[in-house]
C-alpha cells in the first residue's frame, strides 16, 4: 500500500504511514503483546485490510481494516528496529 493523505476529524490533513509486512503494533490495553503485519489486501468491500500475527504465538492471527489500525484509538505503531 502506498502513502496517502487523509482528512483528520478536525479537518486537518494527516499523513498516513506506509504499511508493509514487518510493521509492528501493540494494543493500548495490552502493551506486552506485539502484533506484526504479515499481509495487506483489499477486501470485497474495496477497503484495505491487514493481517496481523501475534509474535509470541504465531498461531494467533487477526484481520483488521487499515483505517482501524491507523486510527490510533486501539493500536500504537512501534518504531522499526
Amino acid at each position: 500500500m502506498t502513502s496517502r493523505q487523509a482528512v483528520h476529524v478536525l479537518g486537518r490533513r494527516k499523513r498516513e504511514a506506509e504499511i508493509s509486512p514487518g510493521s509492528r503494533y501493540r494494543r493500548r490495553d495490552a502493551p506486552y503483546m506485539v502484533w506484526e503485519v504479515i499481509a495487506a489486501h483489499a477486501g470485497t468491500d474495496g477497503k484495505p485490510y491487514v493481517v496481523l500475527v501475534n509474535l509470541s504465538d504465531p498461531t494467533w492471527r487477526k484481520t483488521l481494516s487499515l483505517a482501524e489500525l491507523e486510527s490510533g484509538s486501539q493500536y500504537i505503531r512501534l518504531p522499526r528496529i
